[in-house]
């Protein structure tokens, strides 16, 4: 039988962690109103993150707390509403709690008197009557209301939110017993290929225990693959100061030339067994994010430029035949995420950060609309920027675009007009005009003549001349004129 996906064994939840959730189960059965006042409000968050799903428990809670806290304010201040504003707070809140408590366990083809689904559920006759009398009758009286509304207080904290905290912190237990267990199969892991990278005679005799290590990291990457990534790339497992002094002797190029990035091969024989398993289950792109996000929390130079250089190595490797992970590219092309890459790169930069920066835009499309990032790393690390080739530069000069100005038009406006009158063209009515020239005596529509007037002639005269054309006639019922 296949096993499910983790997408479909996972329940959204409204609260953010048990801490949280904690926080407004106390606020809400506490006797201060203020706190009550914020674990409505947050209940209200809640309802607008995952409507229409907040759990009817929690929606039921909310409208009885907050029918409280308004008959507080009452008996503080009657002039802040009327006593039959608080009853009918109280009664729809007893009427939801009622129904949708007892709904839920009605059947759709044989219904049950609610008055025995109240006794199943320990709900007691006289709130039921409360309801009943709200619904079909008058408003009950304020005491009673009072005590009904504890009662069911009562009754969902012990329904629902005592067993849903217990349940959250035995959630919070087999969490943390997972990480442990995830934990423990990665040390175990690496310490078996550190051995064997070390040694030749443990290469085979150790190749049966990691192949159990690995079907076990399997199994638990198919069930929490996120939590896995997560673990791995911490400061200290993927990558370690212990475990490069033990693979590469101090005298390496690796550590002594600040500029080589190229990854030792004992390094990569160590994790390439992992690697191609997280690469077959399609989560390369994700440990690359996480690994370089990683590194804003380490202050370790030597575990960054491993990062780096794990990652320009990842990258490569699906074009080159010298990488220990060039035949699982081969099999499985890689596809990774260009912006969330670069995102990751410029939010976790390393003092090597800018070679790898270099090569991830090579491979964008906008390599120069991401040129401006090679200046905004620079200045965080304070380096020189890489080396820009002369012919790209000079093809960028001449792309750019040029800006006119309205100057810039006028004149060569007043040029083109001066050769046509060296050329001895004649000037029509189509010619365009002179940029003295005023627009505002001529009539909209009106076709310019070669001896229509500018600025430089009588206004007045001009005027004249086109308003004798305009005929103003009547129109039938004498309210607008026709022109």
């Amino acid at each position: 039988m296949t096993p499910k996906s983790p997408k479909n064994r996972f329940t959204v939840l409204p609260w953010m962690n048990s801490e949280q959730l904690n926080k407004v189960y106390n606020s809400l059965y506490s006797e201060s109103l203020s706190q009550k006042r914020w674990a409505v409000d947050q209940i209200s968050v809640w309802n607008t993150r995952c409507y229409p799903s907040l759990p009817t428990a929690v929606e039921l809670t909310e409208s009885i707390v907050r029918a409280t806290i308004h008959d507080t304010l009452y008996q503080v201040d009657k002039t802040f509403c009327q006593e039959e504003d608080i009853k009918m707070l109280y009664c729809i809140a007893l009427i939801r709690f009622v129904n949708l408590t007892l709904e839920h366990s009605q059947n759709a083809r044989k219904k049950i008197r609610l008055s025995l689904l109240a006794a199943k559920h320990n709900i007691p006759s006289w709130l039921l009557e409360l309801r009943n009398e709200a619904t079909h009758s008058f408003c009950p009286s304020l005491s009673m209301l009072r005590m009904g509304a504890n009662t069911a207080l009562q009754h969902l904290e012990k329904t629902f939110w005592s067993k849903e905290v217990a349940n959250t912190k035995l959630k919070i237990n087999l969490s943390s017993e997972r990480e442990a267990e995830i934990l423990i199969l990665i040390n175990q892991y690496k310490s078996l290929q550190v051995q064997r990278a070390k040694s030749r005679e443990l290469r085979l005799s150790l190749s049966k225990d990691v192949k159990d290590v690995l079907k076990k990291m399997g199994t638990v990457i198919l069930h929490d693959s996120e939590k896995f990534i997560d673990i791995l790339v911490q400061p200290g497992n993927f990558i370690a100061v212990e475990d490069i002094k033990k693979l590469i002797p101090k005298t390496a190029p690796f550590i002594v030339q600040k500029i080589n990035l190229i990854l030792p091969q004992k390094i990569q024989i160590v994790w390439a067994p992992l690697l191609r398993k997280i690469h077959n289950k399609d989560l390369m792109p994700m440990f690359l994010e996480k690994l370089l996000l990683a590194q804003e929390k380490c202050n370790i130079k030597i575990c960054q430029k491993t990062a780096v250089a794990w990652t320009l190595q990842i990258l490569m490797g699906a074009v080159s035949s010298t990488s220990v992970l060039s035949d699982s590219f081969q099999k499985k092309a890689l596809l990774v995420n260009l912006p969330c890459l670069i995102y990751a790169c410029m939010k976790g930069t390393t003092p090597y950060s800018v070679e790898l920066l270099s090569a991830l835009v090579a491979r964008s499309k906008g390599k120069e609309k991401l040129h401006y990032l090679f200046s905004m790393m620079a200045m965080y690390q304070g380096c020189l920027l890489p080396k820009e080739d002369s012919s790209s530069k000079r093809k960028r000069d001449t792309d750019q675009e040029i800006i006119f100005t309205v100057e810039d038009v006028e004149e060569e406006l007043n040029e083109l007009r001066a050769k046509k009158m060296r050329s001895g063209n004649e000037v029509n009515i189509w010619s365009s005009p002179s940029v003295t020239m005023d627009f505002s005596n001529i009539p909209i529509g009106d076709i310019l003549s070669p001896g229509t007037p500018d600025a430089g002639e009588d206004k007045q005269s001009s005027e004249d001349s086109w308003r004798e054309q305009i005929k103003i006639e009547p129109s039938a019922d004498d309210s607008f004129i026709i022109v």
